[in-house]
């Protein structure tokens, strides 16, 4: 049994800025109260994503109208930006940190993004945490894990973990993958590191316990408009998602034979 939950993914809560290579990242403030106020009048709720994953682990049903809400990497504009709100609209969220620039500007290893953008601080970061927003991992420095040795990875995923739960005092127990690359190798290191469940970048909003460490998620955009974001919710997305990659892996064996 598929248990639905769309799990909303985003990156950054600003205006798109001058000189960005990957607009699709940003999301408007604007656009992004209106989609909240949108849950809200429809009467979703926020879920935890710790309590999804508890739940999809032991296939048990989440309540009908609920969601998830994702960050990626930190932005400092999730606190200035998203986290008014958040708390306005009574949603909770997880926000995925690469804890070596929590501070810092997003100049880790490989990035595709040329402009230079800051990081939330660990103040920001515990403020957020006392007032119901949770944190997972997304490594130290975000690497692409499909690269390192064995060590390397699990110093990524340990390290990580270890410093959120130092500066948060609390259990960290969600990860997800850094430019959303994994292979078997890296989701056996995830499961042995501690993580108790992953989000990944496929796209879907229904889930099992087989798949509890590549969650799927909706990528909410720049320009999303509100009746897409409505369909994103619903179970036709995900039937119709799964249909279209059905057919295409048909259609790729084919071409194979």
């Amino acid at each position: 049994m598929k248990i639905k939950l769309p799990i909303l993914f985003y990156h950054k809560i600003h205006e798109p800025r001058p000189g960005a290579r990957s607009i699709n990242l940003y999301v408007p403030p604007a656009s992004f109260e209106q989609q909240l106020r949108y849950l809200h009048k429809r009467g979703y709720k926020s879920i935890s994503l710790k309590q999804a994953i508890e739940k999809i682990r032991q296939s048990k049903p989440i309540a009908p109208k609920s969601v998830a809400i994702t960050f990626d990497d930190g932005y400092l504009d999730n606190y200035e930006y998203a986290y008014p709100i958040l708390k306005k609209y009574n949603f909770t969220a997880t926000i995925f940190m690469v804890t070596d620039f929590a501070g810092r500007d997003n100049s880790w290893p490989h990035s595709k993004e040329t402009l230079p953008e800051r990081l939330m601080s660990w103040d920001n970061i515990r403020e957020m945490a006392q007032h119901g927003m949770s944190f997972g991992s997304h490594t130290c420095n975000h690497w692409n894990l499909n690269k390192l040795s064995v060590d390397e990875i699990s110093r990524e995923l340990v390290r990580s973990k270890r410093k959120l739960e130092n500066e948060l005092q609390q259990e960290v127990i969600s990860f997800c993958y850094p430019y959303g690359e994994y292979n078997s190798q890296v989701l056996g290191l995830v499961e042995h590191s501690g993580y108790l469940g992953a989000c990944a970048t496929e796209h879907g909003n229904r889930h099992t316990p087989d798949d509890i460490y590549t969650l799927k998620r909706v990528f909410i955009w720049h320009d999303t408009p509100m009746w897409k974001f409505g369909y994103y919710l619903s179970s036709f997305y995900d039937y119709e998602h799964t249909r279209k990659q059905k057919r295409k892996a048909l259609k790729k064996r084919a071409a194979t034979d």
